[in-house]
């Protein structure tokens, strides 16, 4: 095997960024928001089998637009889950927990029977009644 010489052009340019439609708008957000809460906030992978099955039953009980209606036919389960993860995070409960460590956390070991017979005071009768 010869040595050989490689030329390599190195370029400067930076690759355009790809630019896709924007597949959701305020209005079909506000719909998939009002769609999981009628779903019992089940997670997104299950949110979209039930919106294309009950699709009909959306249209008519909340009387979404056309283009609404063809944009959650047609749902991807990320680009639901990202919706959804921005109403998530708003519904989370925040601030401090009022739940405070119980005192059975704490309780002193009991102690064994030699340490007992040492003690001049008993923690039991000796008579029996």
């Amino acid at each position: 095997m010869g040595k050989e010489t490689v030329k390599v052009k190195v370029s400067a340019q930076r690759r355009k960024k790809r630019v896709y439609r924007r597949f959701s708008d305020e209005a079909v957000e506000q719909a998939v928001v009002v769609v999981w809460d009628v779903f019992h906030r089940v997670c997104g992978t299950r949110l979209i089998p039930l919106i294309r099955a009950n699709l009909r039953t959306l249209v008519a009980e909340f009387k979404l637009l056309r283009e609404v209606q063809t944009k959650l036919a047609r749902g991807i389960r990320s680009t639901v889950e990202r919706m959804l993860g921005r109403e998530r995070k708003l519904r989370k409960p925040g601030g401090k927990g009022a739940t405070k460590p119980g005192t059975l956390l704490y309780v002193e070991p009991r102690p064994n029977l030699d340490q007992l017979e040492r003690n001049e005071s008993r923690w039991y009768s000796e008579s029996a009644s």
